[in-house]
């Protein structure tokens, strides 16, 4: 699933729809990411992991803001997309 070109497709597609905006903030973008991977919302301690595997991702990516953001947030949809609990059926 990491490697495969095809779930990095759908992580880009997924990320383009939960994106944060000056409206919605990047806490809320997580939340509207697991409500459609996962079927809920996350846990509080899901939620501080993700933001800061976001935050991470941003510093990671270079200088570029607007860049950085839509890489970062494409990197968490695709963790998403490789968790087991969306790759089996519990």
């Amino acid at each position: 699933m990491m490697n495969s070109p095809f779930v990095r497709q759908q992580a880009e597609k997924l990320s383009q729809r939960i994106r944060p905006t000056k409206e919605t903030p990047l806490a809320t973008s997580v939340d509207h990411a697991y409500r459609i991977t996962f079927g809920r919302v996350p846990s509080e301690d899901e939620r501080v992991q993700m933001l800061a595997f976001i935050e991470s991702q941003k510093s990671l990516t270079g200088t570029d803001t607007a860049n950085n953001i839509n890489l970062a947030m494409t990197e968490f949809c695709h963790v998403l997309l490789c968790l087991n609990e969306f790759v089996y059926v519990d």
